[in-house]
């Protein structure tokens, strides 16, 4: 049998679906009863409460085939429309906030669904403000007209109950855990008014800690609620997570090569919460450059402590250790250093926020040839610094946020008193957002804002330059993908001298990061399962010195070097700091059009494997623009092209690899 679902012909609320000759789709009865119930469903939301829709089926027979003919029977009725609202029974609010959160106007359609909506908004309302126990009815009365049209007067009534207090709290599931552990967590105390934003954030508080993989509060008692009681006890049940975690994760990077993360802790030690954690990362450092016949292994090794709430006060103490080590193009970097931090978290005045103060000190070596080091004015040097940090973190979720904000800063100060060999001031901020678009769906957007200022060695031969290892890097994995790791901004051009102090007339080109960055990511997600999503992405960011620290670098490279060139040589084997494309925040008022201009730009796709950690992502990016310098675009033999292509395949572009994400 075949059907005529094609097209329609209406007359007087008849509807009839024709047969379309030359293709007839198979006659299904169920299809056509699921349409008639989206066609029930949108004379519903149009305000037709009242619709009929019928449908008779008619049959032809060939000597081929039966045609089925499908016939939509109409009847709308008289359309609903919103008239008015009134208000009854409400004492502690007035009808101009309970008018806000009606959204229909006089004279649109009226959908009963939107009833609900304003029934469980007026609840939320009421229960913010401690009436626990109110209810909303709604009355509909239609106004009897001469036109095809009813308006409808929508009478609210509400039993506000009494407003409900905090009453005692009782812990359950504890086992190793103690119940202090809960208790100083929760944002609210017994003779508090009720709010359900302090359960939710309350409840987030206690995940954040890391000791309880659940935890529910409920009241305790049914029969209280039923009673509407002016106070409510409340019972919290938890689920303690493991103790001791391990895990071990392989990787890969076009850039490092084969990569190893290996993460292990210790969490709520002797039943208070304190944690004893260590996270080791290790790579081949692929790209790197050997010394003599020495190769480095990449690694980052950090071990730590916290002791949370230090003598039953709200503060935290954290100590940590690290020790890492990677190649540049051009040295080899070793670093060791320690951090203190005192932190509290602000869980009354601004929930889901941190304030720390922190001490730190870092040794840091580089192993390279002296006439490289001379050329990237880097050096072993070691640092003392004293900084605030603040954090928010109001995402609904870590591994998949649908909806919320971070925001991460810090101020730091090196000074000579505190022990090293620098003296800067460094602030950096980040923000990043989450909005949802449908279910799984999630629009995010996220930049980062670094820069380190007044910067001063204590050898004032060094021309108060940042050491080469502290400079701030962009292009990879955590910045911008499609470019390779810490590729984007300053350009240092060395000429390549040969062992007999021979140059041979050519250069050799390396990022050597600046003292300013800032990053631009976009990314729309979607989630297939609970531990798999898929993302496309825009980045965008720069990393650059200002005009006074170029001129500091070409006083430096001033001089010539003496020694000898090769046949045919017309140039002098000068070092030179090159692509340094940057610019002031201020100058984004009037030039907006820089965060492109002046910016790498690349797109993508991501893999996305959600753990309950943060996200794993396997992510393949394409350069899309470069910025040119003055140079560049006056000569193009002075262009220093970052976008690299694949040998094999001849495409342009990166895979990168990272563990944790934290956009």
């Amino acid at each position: 049998m075949e059907g005529t679902l094609s097209g329609y012909i209406k007359t007087d609320f008849v509807a009839t679906k024709v047969n379309d000759e030359d293709n007839f789709p198979p006659y299904n009865p169920i299809a056509v009863a699921e349409g008639m119930d989206e066609i029930r469903t949108l004379y519903t939301k149009a305000g037709f409460w009242d619709v009929r829709v019928n449908d008779r089926v008619s049959q032809s027979t060939t000597s081929e085939k039966k045609r089925m003919q499908v016939v939509i029977a109409i009847e709308e009725g008289r359309r609903r429309i919103f008239d008015k609202i009134v208000f009854a029974g409400n004492q502690n609010l007035d009808d101009e906030s309970l008018e806000e959160l009606w959204e229909i106007d006089q004279g649109d359609a009226f959908d009963r669904a939107d009833i609900v909506s304003y029934q469980q908004a007026v609840r939320s309302l009421y229960s913010s403000k401690g009436y626990y126990h109110a209810t909303v009815t709604v009355d509909l009365k239609g106004v009897q007209t001469s036109s095809n049209e009813i308006p409808i007067v929508a009478e609210i009534k509400i039993d506000e109950g009494p407003r409900v207090k905090f009453g005692d709290v009782f812990v359950t599931g504890l086992v190793k855990a103690e119940q202090k552990v809960v208790i100083r967590e929760l944002l609210f105390e017994t003779g508090d008014w009720y709010d359900p934003e302090l359960i939710k954030a309350s409840r987030r508080a206690l995940l954040r800690i890391g000791v309880f993989s659940s935890v529910t509060i409920t009241p305790l008692d049914p029969a209280a609620v039923a009673d509407k009681a002016e106070m409510l006890d409340w019972i919290i049940d938890v689920r303690e997570a493991p103790s001791r975690t391990v895990s071990f994760g392989p990787g890969w990077s076009s850039f490092y090569g084969m990569r190893y993360n290996l993460e292990g802790s210790l969490t709520n030690l002797g039943g208070t919460g304190r944690q004893l954690y260590s996270r080791g990362s290790f790579n081949q450092e692929k790209s790197q450059n050997a010394i003599g016949n020495k190769t480095l292994i990449g690694r980052s090794i950090g071990v730590g402590y916290l002791e949370p709430h230090i003598f039953d006060s709200p503060i935290d103490g954290n100590v940590s250790l690290s020790q890492a080590a990677f190649s540049t193009d051009y040295a080899w970097s070793l670093t060791r250093g320690g951090e203190i931090e005192l932190s509290h978290t602000l869980r009354s005045l601004l929930p889901g926020s941190r304030i720390g103060l922190f001490y730190g000190r870092k040794l840091n070596e580089e192993e390279s040839e002296n006439f490289v080091k001379d050329a990237f004015l880097s050096d072993t040097f070691s640092s003392g610094r004293f900084g605030l940090r603040f954090i928010i973190d109001h995402r609904d979720d870590i591994s998949w946020p649908t909806s919320g904000y971070t925001i991460n800063s810090e101020v730091a100060m090196a000074r000579y008193e505190f022990g090293g060999d620098l003296r800067y001031t460094r602030w950096e901020v980040g923000n990043n957002h989450y909005f949802g678009i449908f279910d799984n769906l999630v629009f995010a957007v996220g930049f980062n804002l670094s820069a380190y200022q007044s910067v001063k060695r204590k050898n004032d031969n060094d021309f108060d330059i940042l050491p080469a290892s502290e400079r701030l890097s962009s292009g990879g994995a955590d910045s911008v993908r499609g470019f390779r790791e810490r590729s984007l901004g300053p350009i240092v051009r060395r000429p390549n001298i040969t062992e007999g102090n021979t140059w041979n007339c050519d250069f050799t080109d390396s990022p050597t990061g600046g003292s300013r960055r800032i990053l631009i990511k976009t990314e729309l997600r979607y989630k297939w399962t609970d531990s798999i999503a898929t993302s496309t992405f825009i980045d965008s960011g720069n990393s650059s010195f200002t005009n006074e620290e170029e001129i500091k670098f070409r006083n430096a490279f001033n001089d010539p070097n003496s020694v000898a060139k090769s046949v045919g040589c017309n140039k002098d084997p000068v070092l030179s700091i090159e692509d340094n494309i940057g610019y002031e925040l201020s100058e984004l008022v009037a030039h907006p059009g820089y965060l492109w201009t002046k910016n790498y730009s690349s797109y993508g796709l991501a893999l996305n494997f959600l753990t309950p950690i943060g996200s794993i992502n396997l992510a393949y990016g394409v350069p899309w623009y470069e910025p040119k310098s003055t140079r560049c675009e006056n000569d193009d033999t002075q262009c220093i092209s970052r976008i690299r292509i694949n040998r094999l395949t001849k495409i342009k572009g990166e895979i990168h690899f990272n563990v944790g994400a934290k956009f």
